[in-house]
């Protein structure tokens, strides 16, 4: 996506960002269909679409055995010329990703100097187109719907963390789901959401000093026993003497405390205990809640 928006605006791309074939490709890129072209030489394209046709590939070695002439157009009779012709052709498809079929190349180029019989370079001709069409299969382009590829491709896009939160288990729990999301997983995305929140429900505890007793720990107590102990806090600086600033924070402490209700009721109970399943606006929205949440988080401060 990035690639057709850079040019789109004019932008000229470095040569060796074009030219990279196959081996440029990782685990989970995004790739539109002009990005994977503008990976290979047209004369890439030619030799590949021509070893990947099993009936233009044998018509070629039959001009070539009995001599005819071919038509004027890019086949296995121009490409056939020998060993060095072979080899060539190896050295560019291993520079494009396709080590295996450049592999096998070469071994053909051996069996030319060895024998040159035409009938046996035919039928490994046929082993050759084997080997392209099962390392091509190697590769696969994921296809995402246009409004959710953000998710994936920026999964920290609009998340202003706490400090306190940025914390390398939060961030990588965002990323999970997003990714969740976008791959078409809303229940494992709702399930992380709530993950991240339940790590910001342990911040605002840590925040209002709350304590359990002796020898128990925020980080080891369940989601209710936290939010009871928070809830419960916030009662006793209610019945403390309050000024409007003040009045002003423990409502904000109020609302938060409420929006963790909220989550635990309406998702964390029920992604928790496998009673339901989420469809995608579903898991949008409690994505965004949870960003939400932890947004406001940062207007009241956390302590780590």
């Amino acid at each position: 996506m990035r690639c057709v928006q850079e040019l789109a605006y004019g932008t000229k791309l470095p040569e060796e960002l074009t030219r990279r074939g196959l081996a440029s490709i990782v685990p989970y890129e995004l790739l539109t269909l002009w990005d994977l072209m503008r990976r290979f030489t047209p004369e890439f394209f030619m030799t590949l679409a021509t070893l990947c046709g099993a009936a233009s590939a044998l018509d070629a070695l039959r001009h070539v055995e009995t001599g005819e002439q071919t038509p004027q157009r890019f086949t296995l009779s121009t490409w056939w010329t020998g060993p060095d012709a072979i080899r060539a052709t190896a050295r560019e498809f291993d520079q494009n990703g396709l080590s295996r079929s450049a592999a096998f190349m070469n071994e053909l180029a051996l069996d030319w100097v060895r024998s040159g019989d035409k009938h046996v370079m035919m039928r490994r001709l046929g082993e050759l187109q084997t080997v392209v069409l099962m390392e091509l299969k190697d590769v696969a382009i994921l296809i995402l719907p246009r409004d959710l590829v953000p998710y994936y491709d920026e999964p920290l896009r609009d998340w202003n963390l706490p400090e306190a939160a940025t914390q390398q288990e939060i961030v990588q729990e965002i990323k999970e789901a997003s990714t969740a999301l976008a791959l078409g997983r809303p229940t494992a995305s709702v399930f992380h959401s709530m993950r991240i929140a339940e790590r910001g429900l342990r911040l605002l505890a840590r925040h209002l000093r709350v304590k359990l007793g002796a020898g128990r720990h925020i980080e080891h107590e369940d989601w209710g026993t936290v939010l009871k102990a928070i809830n419960k806090k916030l009662d006793a600086l209610r019945a403390g003497m309050r000024s409007p600033q003040r009045s002003m924070a423990l409502q904000m402490y109020s609302d938060l405390a409420d929006q963790c209700s909220y989550f635990n009721g309406l998702w964390r109970t029920e992604v928790s205990h496998a009673r339901r399943m989420y469809n995608t606006p579903a898991a949008v929205n409690a994505l965004t809640r949870v960003r939400d949440f932890m947004q406001r988080l940062t207007q009241v401060g956390t302590r780590k």
